[in-house]
């Protein structure tokens, strides 16, 4: 995930298994959160946030339209605050990220000097693709009732598709 903050300055918002050994050591000196507290923590905010990106997409592309945009802010805020986000491990995770970014010198208090509902979050290349992909399997669900994506929650397709709609069109020996 990419973060922009108010102030334009962008970065990337590090994967808990990413943060150097250095960096969690500080961590814990700074804060107390041992690195495996830290990486469930940071885990469980991240799953939050990949939980809000349909809201924060939605939020971005309203941005022309300021009927849809008001609405779209009251819809994301809302939801953050549905996702009751862990706001500790969140300034310890831009924290660390902006440390990674260069900003070495950089306190958890002057990094999380910031408005938090005013900065931008952004998926990464990759991680859009993972949406659209998983937004993809449940249009053909929704629209194919009998697929497996719809019963199992798998993509449909595979090899033994056809077959078992063959199998699923013949009749079979008349039940006595």
């Amino acid at each position: 995930m990419i973060m922009t903050l108010p102030d334009g300055r962008t970065f990337r918002l590090l994967p808990p298994d990413e943060i150097t050994l250095a960096d969690q050591i500080l961590c814990q000196k700074t804060t107390g959160l041992g690195p495996m507290q830290l990486q469930a923590r940071l885990a469980a905010n991240m799953a939050k946030w990949r939980l809000l990106a349909p809201t924060m997409q939605a939020l971005t592309d309203a941005a022309d339209d300021e009927d849809k945009a008001s609405s779209a802010v009251f819809a994301f805020e809302e939801a953050v605050a549905e996702a009751d986000v862990d706001l500790m491990a969140e300034g310890v995770h831009v924290w660390l990220s902006r440390r990674a970014a260069g900003e070495r010198e950089l306190t958890l208090e002057q990094a999380c000097d910031f408005p938090f509902l005013r900065a931008e979050r952004t998926l990464e290349p990759h991680e859009q693709a993972e949406v659209d992909r998983l937004k993809a399997e449940e249009d053909r669900a929704a629209a194919d009732p009998t697929s497996p994506a719809s019963v199992n929650g798998k993509p449909p397709g595979g090899p033994n598709r056809s077959a078992r709609r063959a199998a699923a069109k013949k009749s079979t020996s008349p039940s006595t």
